[in-house]
């Protein structure tokens, strides 16, 4: 499966008094590591673009995270964000967070694809997973 980079900064915002980064900091740049990955693959395409013309909602079903590291303000991280399996109307992706080489935190996080007219489930559409395998 192919593996998308994305690298951002450590922000005041992301961190607590001390300059580590809270928690949930780490669920926010998963969240750009995905957005830029679609952003990589449609790069013709504005991400609300992206999801209107193929009437897609993608939300989180499950999200599971293993913290080994604190990110400290001023660092740069970043996200590599992979396809770990794909089903017919969901798929799961592998993200690791680094800082140079130490790996911060894994997160495994099942996302479902919806159609918002219906609010029910659709099928991945043939685009997104060739995107993701190629």
């Amino acid at each position: 499966m192919r593996v998308f980079e994305h690298t951002e900064r450590v922000y005041f915002s992301d961190t607590d008094a001390q300059g580590i980064a809270y928690h949930a900091s780490y669920i926010d740049w998963a969240e750009h590591g995905r957005t830029e990955a679609l952003r990589e693959a449609f790069p013709d395409e504005t991400f609300l673009d992206f999801m209107e013309n193929r009437h897609l909602l993608i939300t989180v079903k499950h999200i599971k995270i293993s913290y080994r590291k604190p990110a400290l303000i001023d660092q740069f991280v970043t996200v590599r964000t992979q396809v770990k399996e794909m089903g017919g109307f969901s798929v799961t992706f592998q993200q690791e967070i680094y800082h140079g080489e130490d790996i911060l935190a894994v997160l495994e996080l099942k996302m479902a694809f919806t159609d918002p007219r219906t609010n029910r489930l659709t099928r991945i559409p043939a685009d997104i997973r060739a995107a993701f395998e190629g």
